[in-house]
């Protein structure tokens, strides 16, 4: 009973070993994904370029950023083709 245990133990310490190192990863691979969209709307220079917005012209290098300007792309379409809509 004590060797069972034992062996359960040893079992659920690795497990728990591997779901944080798992969790690393997967905060890493974020991390980098973030990085990678951030540099490349840099380099394409992509910007807002909304007429009435307060931010006209600035580059966007943020995910939030890029959120909005996808959120005010897809408004503006709803009313001319419904078909873009999601």
């Amino acid at each position: 009973m004590i060797r069972t245990s034992r062996n359960l133990a040893i079992i659920v310490v690795f497990l728990g070993v591997v779901g944080i190192v798992i969790g690393a990863v997967f905060i890493g691979l974020g991390v980098a994904r973030n990085n990678e969209l951030k540099e490349a709307m840099r380099v394409e220079h992509v910007t807002l370029g909304i007429e009435h917005a307060e931010t006209k012209g600035q580059v966007i290098d943020s995910l939030e950023e890029a959120q909005k300007a996808g959120d005010t792309v897809r408004e503006h379409l709803t009313p001319v083709s419904p078909a873009f809509s999601p």
